[in-house]
């Protein structure tokens, strides 16, 4: 909804992220994957936005689409489909995720 209004204000569209600021210094970082959205909550108390910025988003996204270009050579298989099961495009993304989440990626 968001990306529709600014593209209905003349404005360009979202980009790969958006930052929102939190109450008790936390940053809500919400990333846009297709018509999915992401997010990673950020203490600031423990990092820095210019540490946020220029080294982890970069080095997240880049494994972003790592993990998606993975995932669609995997669907693009001629293996037998399963009909019954949910693309695995998101469920590759959210694992990268919850593992970055939960300290298993490092930066």
């Amino acid at each position: 909804m968001l990306d529709k209004t600014l593209r209905g204000a003349d404005y360009t569209g979202l980009g790969d992220y958006y930052l929102v600021g939190m109450e008790n210094n936390k940053l809500l970082v919400i990333f846009s994957i297709g018509e999915h959205q992401q997010f990673i909550l950020v203490d600031l108390q423990k990092t820095t936005t210019g540490i946020l910025i220029n080294v982890a988003l970069p080095n997240l996204l880049k494994r972003l689409a790592e993990a998606e270009d993975v995932t669609e050579a995997a669907t693009k298989s001629p293996a037998k489909k399963n009909k019954t099961a949910k693309p695995r495009k998101q469920s590759a993304l959210q694992t990268f995720v919850d593992k970055f989440t939960r300290g298993m990626y490092s930066l």
